[in-house]
């Protein structure tokens, strides 16, 4: 779901599992609640002013946040956008990095190990003389066939 430029709204979602997320931006009064599975409610009250005390450099009417369940806990996170203009959030922005930095240093230290471990191959073939039949079958010398 999509709120933006509104004063108040509230989303009240029946199920925990119908909510995905809510992305919002210049909302002033912003309420999102789902049953916290013990006959309650979760609920999280968040607004412009709330995030202005956060992001004091905060556009009002282009800055995003999310509002989302993260490992059972709804939470509220900004957007950042990255190189590519992919929308997500710091946190997991963070995560995508550290696992990159993992696998970079994964694959280098397995490539790392197939170079050391790989062997040169060398031509272990005989040399050719000039003066020697042709490998190709001609019945000529190499020097008057392939080796021209």
């Amino acid at each position: 779901m999509q709120v933006d430029l509104c004063k108040t709204i509230s989303a009240n979602f029946k199920q925990r599992t119908l909510i995905n997320s809510v992305i919002w931006a210049g909302a002033f009064n912003i309420t999102v609640s789902i049953p916290d599975g013990a006959g309650g409610k979760e609920a999280i009250h968040s607004g412009v002013a709330q995030m202005k005390e956060q992001y004091p450099d905060l556009q009002e009417e282009t800055d995003q946040f999310m509002i989302r369940i993260v490992e059972t806990k709804l939470i509220q996170e900004a957007l950042v956008r990255l190189e590519n203009g992919f929308p997500t959030t710091e946190r997991e922005a963070k995560a995508f990095e550290e696992r990159e930095q993992r696998n970079k240093k994964q694959a280098e230290k397995h490539l790392k190990k197939i170079i050391k471990t790989a062997e040169i191959k060398h031509n272990t073939k005989a040399k050719v003389g000039r003066n020697d039949n042709c490998t190709c079958g001609s019945g000529l010398k190499y020097k008057k066939c392939c080796g021209k």
